[in-house]
């Protein structure tokens, strides 16, 4: 079971409940599901970038190492 966050009050909630427990707002079928989707790719795309940056960083720092030498 995925969490992922009402969309009123920002509080977590199981992707497949019918209805925030915080807040009592009722949810259409499928739509925390799309929510939970589109935060679990944000995270991704995030994380890949966290990895890229120091990966590229340290790619440069050896091409410049290399150059000197």
């Amino acid at each position: 079971m995925s969490l992922t966050h009402c969309p009123d009050c920002r509080r977590l909630c199981f992707a497949d409940a019918a209805s925030c427990p915080s807040c009592a707002v009722s949810f259409r079928p499928g739509a925390l599901h799309d929510a939970a989707a589109a935060e679990e790719r944000s995270f991704r795309r995030r994380s890949n970038i966290m990895f890229l940056i120091p990966f590229v960083g340290a790619l440069a720092a050896l091409a410049v190492v290399l150059m000197r030498a």
